[in-house]
């Protein structure tokens, strides 16, 4: 259903969800596990290692979390302290669990009794960044214990400026985070042409946090002027072919900018205004809703989940051709792994009714 004016959206923002947007964070979380997968077949499948390895969306998740997190927070009033203890009590628990279980690795490895075939866990000393949250402000130049947590240290970083930019937005200085944004593509890709850690894309614990500004920042824009514009995408159409675009660029390693950055951005309206505006997709039917949830939990325990899987119980499989076999098995467990974790999660700190309802315009 349609509403004739902005005033029915706005008054819901915050309690209403987006669900094809939540279905596609599963679905990048499942990519960025493809990613991280590969990393196992190498040697058997070179090609198609190499290929499905440059699939990453954190930028993505980067900037659909601003955008979710204006639409969430623009008409409420919330201190710094009430605001990241909140967007912490969800993710922080699971990310020091998954930092333990390595820790647990790496004692168990010193004691020879464990032998994972990844080399870049074996650093103690590195739990305290962790613990802290830090360990993507480049204080560690390397992988450490649960390695796709470098995104939760940027994705802190990201809360710690939200507040603070939200009310730039009330006070209409919005240019003010548009000039940031801008000037931080532009210096992210200067130094990228002269750093040998290679295209900011793909920085992670050396300084991965500078990647998390200006996506962060793109989708607090985008959600601030949503309503200016989504009336005019009324197909999901678009969201599909800059999806397809970005994975083709990110695939063949063109155009690293536009594939990792520009589209994944866009990506973020172009699947929440066609849902606001009553149209369907595959990504909003009951299936999909039941998946989209585990996007979080996915993306924090596919690592320990291979480790225990592929290093642990099938280590003498990792070097022959049941390797492919092998992996297609781990991603079906770590999905239903991550789905056991999202319900004892759900069981002691339930998910507001923002991630519960649908937002729809409504007459």
């Amino acid at each position: 259903m349609m509403v004739t004016s902005q005033a029915g959206l706005e008054s819901r923002g915050s309690t209403y969800h987006l669900r094809a947007l939540a279905t596609a964070q599963f679905v990048a979380a499942v990519m960025i596990m493809i990613r991280h997968y590969m990393y196992f077949t190498k040697d058997t499948y070179p090609l198609l290692s190499k290929i499905a390895g440059n699939i990453n969306f954190v930028e993505f998740f980067f900037s659909s979390s601003g955008f979710l997190l204006v639409i969430a927070y623009r008409y409420k009033v919330s201190s710094i302290k009430s605001f990241i203890t909140k967007r912490l009590s969800r993710i922080y628990p699971l990310h020091v669990v998954t930092a333990l279980f390595f820790v647990m690795i790496i004692i168990t490895r010193k004691l020879g009794l464990f032998s994972p075939k990844s080399s870049g866990i074996d650093n103690i000393s590195d739990l305290i960044y962790h613990i802290t949250l830090t360990h993507s402000w480049g204080f560690l130049g390397r992988n450490s214990l649960n390695y796709p947590s470098w995104y939760l240290s940027a994705q802190f970083a990201a809360y710690l400026i939200f507040l603070p930019a939200l009310n730039l937005l009330k006070q209409g200085r919005a240019w003010l985070l548009a000039v940031a944004m801008i000037l931080s593509f532009i210096l992210l890709e200067l130094v990228s042409e002269r750093s040998s850690a290679g295209h900011w894309t793909n920085w992670t614990y050396h300084f991965g946090v500078a990647r998390a500004v200006p996506t962060f920042l793109s989708g607090m824009l985008l959600g601030w002027y949503f309503n200016t514009f989504s009336r005019k995408i009324t197909s999901f159409v678009p969201a599909y072919f800059a999806f397809s675009l970005s994975m083709i660029g990110m695939m063949t390693g063109y155009f690293l900018t536009i594939s990792y950055v520009i589209l994944q951005i866009a990506l973020v309206p172009l699947l929440a205004a066609p849902e606001v505006n009553a149209k369907n997709s595959f990504l909003m039917s009951r299936y999909a809703i039941f998946l989209a949830p585990l996007s979080f939990p996915l993306f924090l325990i596919h690592v320990p989940v291979a480790t225990i899987v592929i290093n642990f119980m099938f280590h003498n499989l990792t070097s022959g051709k049941l390797i492919g076999l092998l992996v297609v098995l781990t991603m079906i467990i770590a999905v239903g792994a991550a789905a056991v974790v999202h319900f004892v999660l759900e069981s002691w700190h339930p998910l507001d009714r923002f991630w519960r309802r649908p937002l729809v315009r409504q007459s």
